[in-house]
């Protein structure tokens, strides 16, 4: 087919094929298991909803393989309001339409609020964070001494 197009135009090219360079992005399963009750008590809804894996890539990937990460849709696309000139917000993120919904900002706010309060807390226990001991004792079984964090 490229081939067809640069004799139908006159020209040349050349095909030069990279493997992609993100890593896919993967939730921590001991964080994410911690993670997902708290997401159930900020959820409008109160409770997490699972989604179709993607084979989206992101920039967070690099973060979520060197340290224990989740990776949270916290949701977008109201569809907007013509009447009101609120414009849709259910395009993706990197289509020219995107608008983003401010009103899951606190939603996201939140989210990561209590995430954090709830780890301080196991902390200010003297204790390691749950999903962290678990991440723990899984590497060294693992034959890993060394954990991220």
């Amino acid at each position: 087919m490229v081939e067809a197009t640069c004799l139908l135009h006159g020209t040349n090219s050349t095909i030069k094929y990279s493997p992609d360079y993100y890593l896919p992005t993967i939730n921590d399963p001991d964080l994410f298991e911690f993670s997902k009750e708290v997401a159930g008590m900020v959820s409008k809804e109160g409770y997490m909803r699972d989604i179709v894996p993607t084979m989206g890539g992101e920039d967070f990937s690099f973060i979520a393989d060197a340290v224990p990460s989740t990776f949270f849709m916290i949701g977008q696309g109201t569809g907007g309001d013509e009447k009101l000139h609120l414009p849709r917000t259910d395009y993706g993120l990197h289509h020219p339409s995107f608008s983003l919904d401010e009103d899951v900002m606190p939603v996201g706010v939140e989210l990561h609020v209590n995430i954090a309060l709830r780890t301080l807390a196991e902390l200010g226990n003297g204790d390691s964070p749950s999903w962290y001991k678990k991440k723990v004792e899984n590497e060294t079984m693992e034959g890993s001494a060394t954990a991220a964090i």
